[in-house]
């Protein structure tokens, strides 16, 4: 009888998990709150604890949430609101269009008015030649300034261009 309960005492002993140990150096943690299926919105973090950050959604303002997705789309129905975004982003690029067009025809001012002076001064240094006024190290010096600032102008009609260009692609021609 003593080997049948010897056995079974064995037997039991062998049938439970093993217990694990307690580990001294690892320090308690509270216990944490699980709410899972609930949107991040239902989430409330608690201030203070350590390796956890404020919920940005909690504290953010519906103001600044944005109109993207629906977000902020009040009583419209789906089709209503994206076709009012729709307005918005092309009457944003219209505006951005008419800025473009405005500097664009102010730039083209601009690089006449400066074509103008240029020509204006090869006239006055051609002049200076004929009348023998200046030396020959200042004709040649207002020459150089003169090349400078035609190259100058050559680079702002190339940008110009490109401006024009990319009006024409906002525009749709």
């Amino acid at each position: 009888m003593t080997i049948i309960a010897s056995v079974l005492i064995a037997l039991m002993l062998l049938a439970q998990p093993p217990q694990k140990p307690e580990r001294q150096d690892r320090p308690e943690r509270p216990n944490r709150e699980v709410n899972r299926g609930k949107p991040d919105s239902a989430h409330v973090d608690r201030p203070g604890m350590p390796g956890r950050r404020d919920s940005v959604r909690a504290t953010r303002p519906d103001s600044a949430r944005g109109a993207a997705y629906g977000t902020r789309r009040d009583t419209l129905t789906g089709r209503e609101f994206g076709r009012l975004r729709s307005e918005q982003a092309r009457a944003r690029v219209q505006g951005h269009a008419d800025s473009l067009e405005a500097r664009v025809a102010e730039s083209e001012v601009k690089v006449a008015e400066a074509r103008e002076r240029i020509t204006q001064a090869k006239s006055r240094v051609d002049r200076k030649e004929r009348e023998r006024r200046g030396s020959r190290a200042e004709i040649a010096e207002d020459r150089r300034k003169i090349a400078q600032a035609e190259a100058r102008l050559a680079e702002l009609e190339v940008r110009l261009a490109e401006q024009r260009a990319r009006l024409g692609a906002l525009k749709g021609e």
